[in-house]
């Protein structure tokens, strides 16, 4: 998510920011921060971070699944039966109600 914004440097709000988009849990967030801080995908310097790593992912790699579930969405927490997951090759995020998938890839279309 970060990687996708183009930039070599981020404030933290903006980074903050943007994996709100994925998640509204706190905890999560800074768990994911200190993950990329370890794995030497960023690195923190005077209150920015500056993105070291940008693996290759073109919005065509971007794959959403749909399947029927009874789960809770990952980024509001709320009560889901269509779940939409986000399908990077490497790695799935999800699951992800409509309204949220909508937020999070606006310009996607849905199936």
């Amino acid at each position: 998510m970060l990687l996708a914004t183009g930039k070599k440097e981020l404030s933290v709000k903006e980074a903050i920011s943007l994996l709100g988009v994925l998640t509204k849990n706190p905890d999560v967030i800074r768990e994911t921060i200190k993950l990329a801080e370890k794995r030497g995908i960023l690195h923190r310097e005077k209150g920015k971070f500056i993105i070291k790593e940008s693996p290759s992912i073109k919005v065509d790699d971007i794959r959403i699944k749909k399947q029927k579930c009874l789960e809770n969405c990952k980024r509001c927490g709320k009560k889901i039966t269509n779940c939409f997951y986000i399908d990077l090759g490497d790695f799935i995020v999800g699951p992800f109600g409509s309204g949220c998938i909508r937020k999070i890839l606006p310009s996607y279309r849905l199936i």
